[in-house]
């Protein structure tokens, strides 16, 4: 099994120039912050931030150290993913394609705040969905969760994409007449 690490580097100089020299002197370069020891995202406040109205990223419930094949000594029970909503209207946020069994759970303002959404199933797969209205420039917190009682190492995908709005065939019928 080839294991595919992605790294997601916030407010990193790689895509646009520092704007002054001080700010220059402050970038951290990212070999100097990756940990192959941590698990990246395992918890709210090491949350990854993602954005656009629709992507997809994949996250690690193991360190990077423990790549390849055998056994994790150190196995993650929930990642944790920020966005900002571009726009308001209603998102679907799902793991299909996933290596393990997962919950979604979308909170907003803060990884404590109101649940707006959670989800444990997408149809027949042991992946989960959950759609969440969100308003502009508002922060949601993504906990995608195993739902094992202990918990396998694994790749989750997370994607997220606006929720088409449903056409009322009776109101199409009567805009024909």
């Amino acid at each position: 099994m080839a294991v595919i690490a992605v790294v997601a580097v916030v407010g990193s100089s790689m895509f646009a120039p520092p704007p002054d020299a001080e700010s220059a002197a402050r970038a951290v370069d990212v070999e100097e912050i990756a940990d192959p020891d941590v698990i990246i995202a395992a918890d709210p406040a090491g949350a990854r931030s993602i954005g656009g109205e629709t992507g997809q990223d994949i996250g690690a419930t193991f360190p990077e150290s423990q790549s390849g094949p055998g056994e994790k000594a150190e196995v993650a029970r929930t990642l944790w993913w920020t966005w900002i909503a571009p726009r308001t209207g209603p998102v679907r946020f799902s793991t299909v394609g996933s290596e393990i069994d997962t919950a979604i759970t979308v909170h907003a303002q803060a990884p404590s705040g109101p649940v707006v959404a959670a989800g444990t199933d997408a149809g027949d797969l042991d992946t989960a969905e959950a759609v969440a209205d969100v308003d502009e420039g508002e922060t949601y917190y993504v906990e995608v969760t195993s739902e094992e009682p202990e918990p396998e190492a694994g790749l989750v995908v997370l994607s997220w994409q606006p929720v088409a709005a449903a056409v009322d065939p009776g109101a199409e019928a009567s805009r024909r007449r």
